[in-house]
Parts: C-alpha cells; structure tokens; sequence
C-alpha cells in the first residue's frame, strides 16, 4: 500500500486501517523498539502533577475543546 492510496481512502477506512496498525502493534513483540528517556519522565510527571492536583483528567469532548483553544 503506498501513501498516494492511502490519501484516496475514505476518512472511515483510514480510521479502520490505523486502528488495525495499532492492535498489531500493540499484540506483537515491540522488536527492540525501546522509549526514549523522555517519555519516562514526562510520564513520571504527569504522575506528579495528578498527585499534586496540579493536573486532572478529562473525557475527550473536554479535552478537544481545550486543545481548539489553545490553538486559536
């Protein structure tokens, strides 16, 4: 598949075709695909501030909405 005939598919079936991706990755061995250092410590801080209060969660409408914002 090439990326001209990705950029042809229907938004649905671009959808369908990435969450396929994701599951194979997410089931398989990861190959010696290893996160770099920083993930570890933005996660640790993330950590940090729910703990702290400083962060909260957020269902995803609210989340959306917030990221448009900071956009505009």
């Amino acid at each position: 598949m090439t990326t001209v005939e990705i950029a042809d598919m229907p938004v649905a079936e671009k959808l369908r075709l990435m969450e396929a991706l994701w599951a194979s990755l997410s089931t398989g061995p990861n190959d010696g695909v290893v996160s770099p250092p920083w993930h570890e410590l933005a996660l640790k801080e993330a950590e940090d501030d729910l703990r702290k209060g400083a962060a909260r969660f957020v269902d995803l409408a609210e989340a959306k909405k917030l990221l448009r914002g900071r956009a505009g």
